[in-house]
């Protein structure tokens, strides 16, 4: 189930540990954006609970950020805004770099562009363009009804195994001679 969707307000901090880009990207965003931040690889909180509730006043959608927050066990009181983070600590940072906004960042190792689609569930976060979000939907939908199809075979009556909705066995002998081969699930 998706939890969060909008469109990427990009924040790039120019030193890292210091919260000002965060709040500068707060102040610039407007509803249903959604601040994809890159950190530099802080260490000390860029963001928390009163962020987190700034944001909700703007109506904005969501927070993504590629460091740590604090203050975690309050952030989902602010629903619908989703605060996503790579780490949480107790010690906040400065406020002295103003970053750049609206730029291209790297956030967890993807590239992300001002103006992406970004897309969150309970298991993590999408980002693309609409041209790349329209060729992974149909693709991503077929994989929800193989999903479907396996899970009913799996807890149905029949109890079918994962190994006989699949080419499994196939697979492993091919791999363990090291010959090429990739996993089907057949149902």
């Amino acid at each position: 189930q998706i939890v969060m969707s909008g469109v990427a307000r990009t924040v790039q901090f120019t030193g890292s540990d210091d919260f000002l880009p965060v709040l500068r990207g707060l102040q610039e965003a407007v509803k249903d954006e959604i601040l994809v931040v890159n950190t530099l690889g802080s260490t000390r909180a860029v963001a928390g609970e009163i962020f987190c509730a700034e944001a909700c006043r703007k109506e904005l959608a969501g927070i993504i950020i590629d460091g740590p927050v604090r203050d975690t066990r309050h952030l989902s009181k602010y629903a619908p805004v989703r605060l996503y983070a790579t780490l949480s600590t107790p010690y906040s940072g400065t406020t002295q770099s103003v970053g750049e906004m609206q730029v291209t960042v790297t956030c967890a190792g993807v590239e992300v562009q001002p103006g992406d689609i970004v897309v969150g569930d309970e298991d993590g976060v999408l980002v693309g363009s609409v041209h790349s979000f329209e060729q992974i939907l149909p693709i991503a939908q077929q994989i929800q009804q193989v999903e479907k199809r396996m899970l009913h075979g799996i807890t149905s009556d029949s109890k079918k195994s994962i190994s006989s909705m699949s080419n499994y066995k196939d697979h492993i002998e091919k791999r363990l001679q090291d010959k090429p081969s990739s996993l089907e699930f057949r149902v």
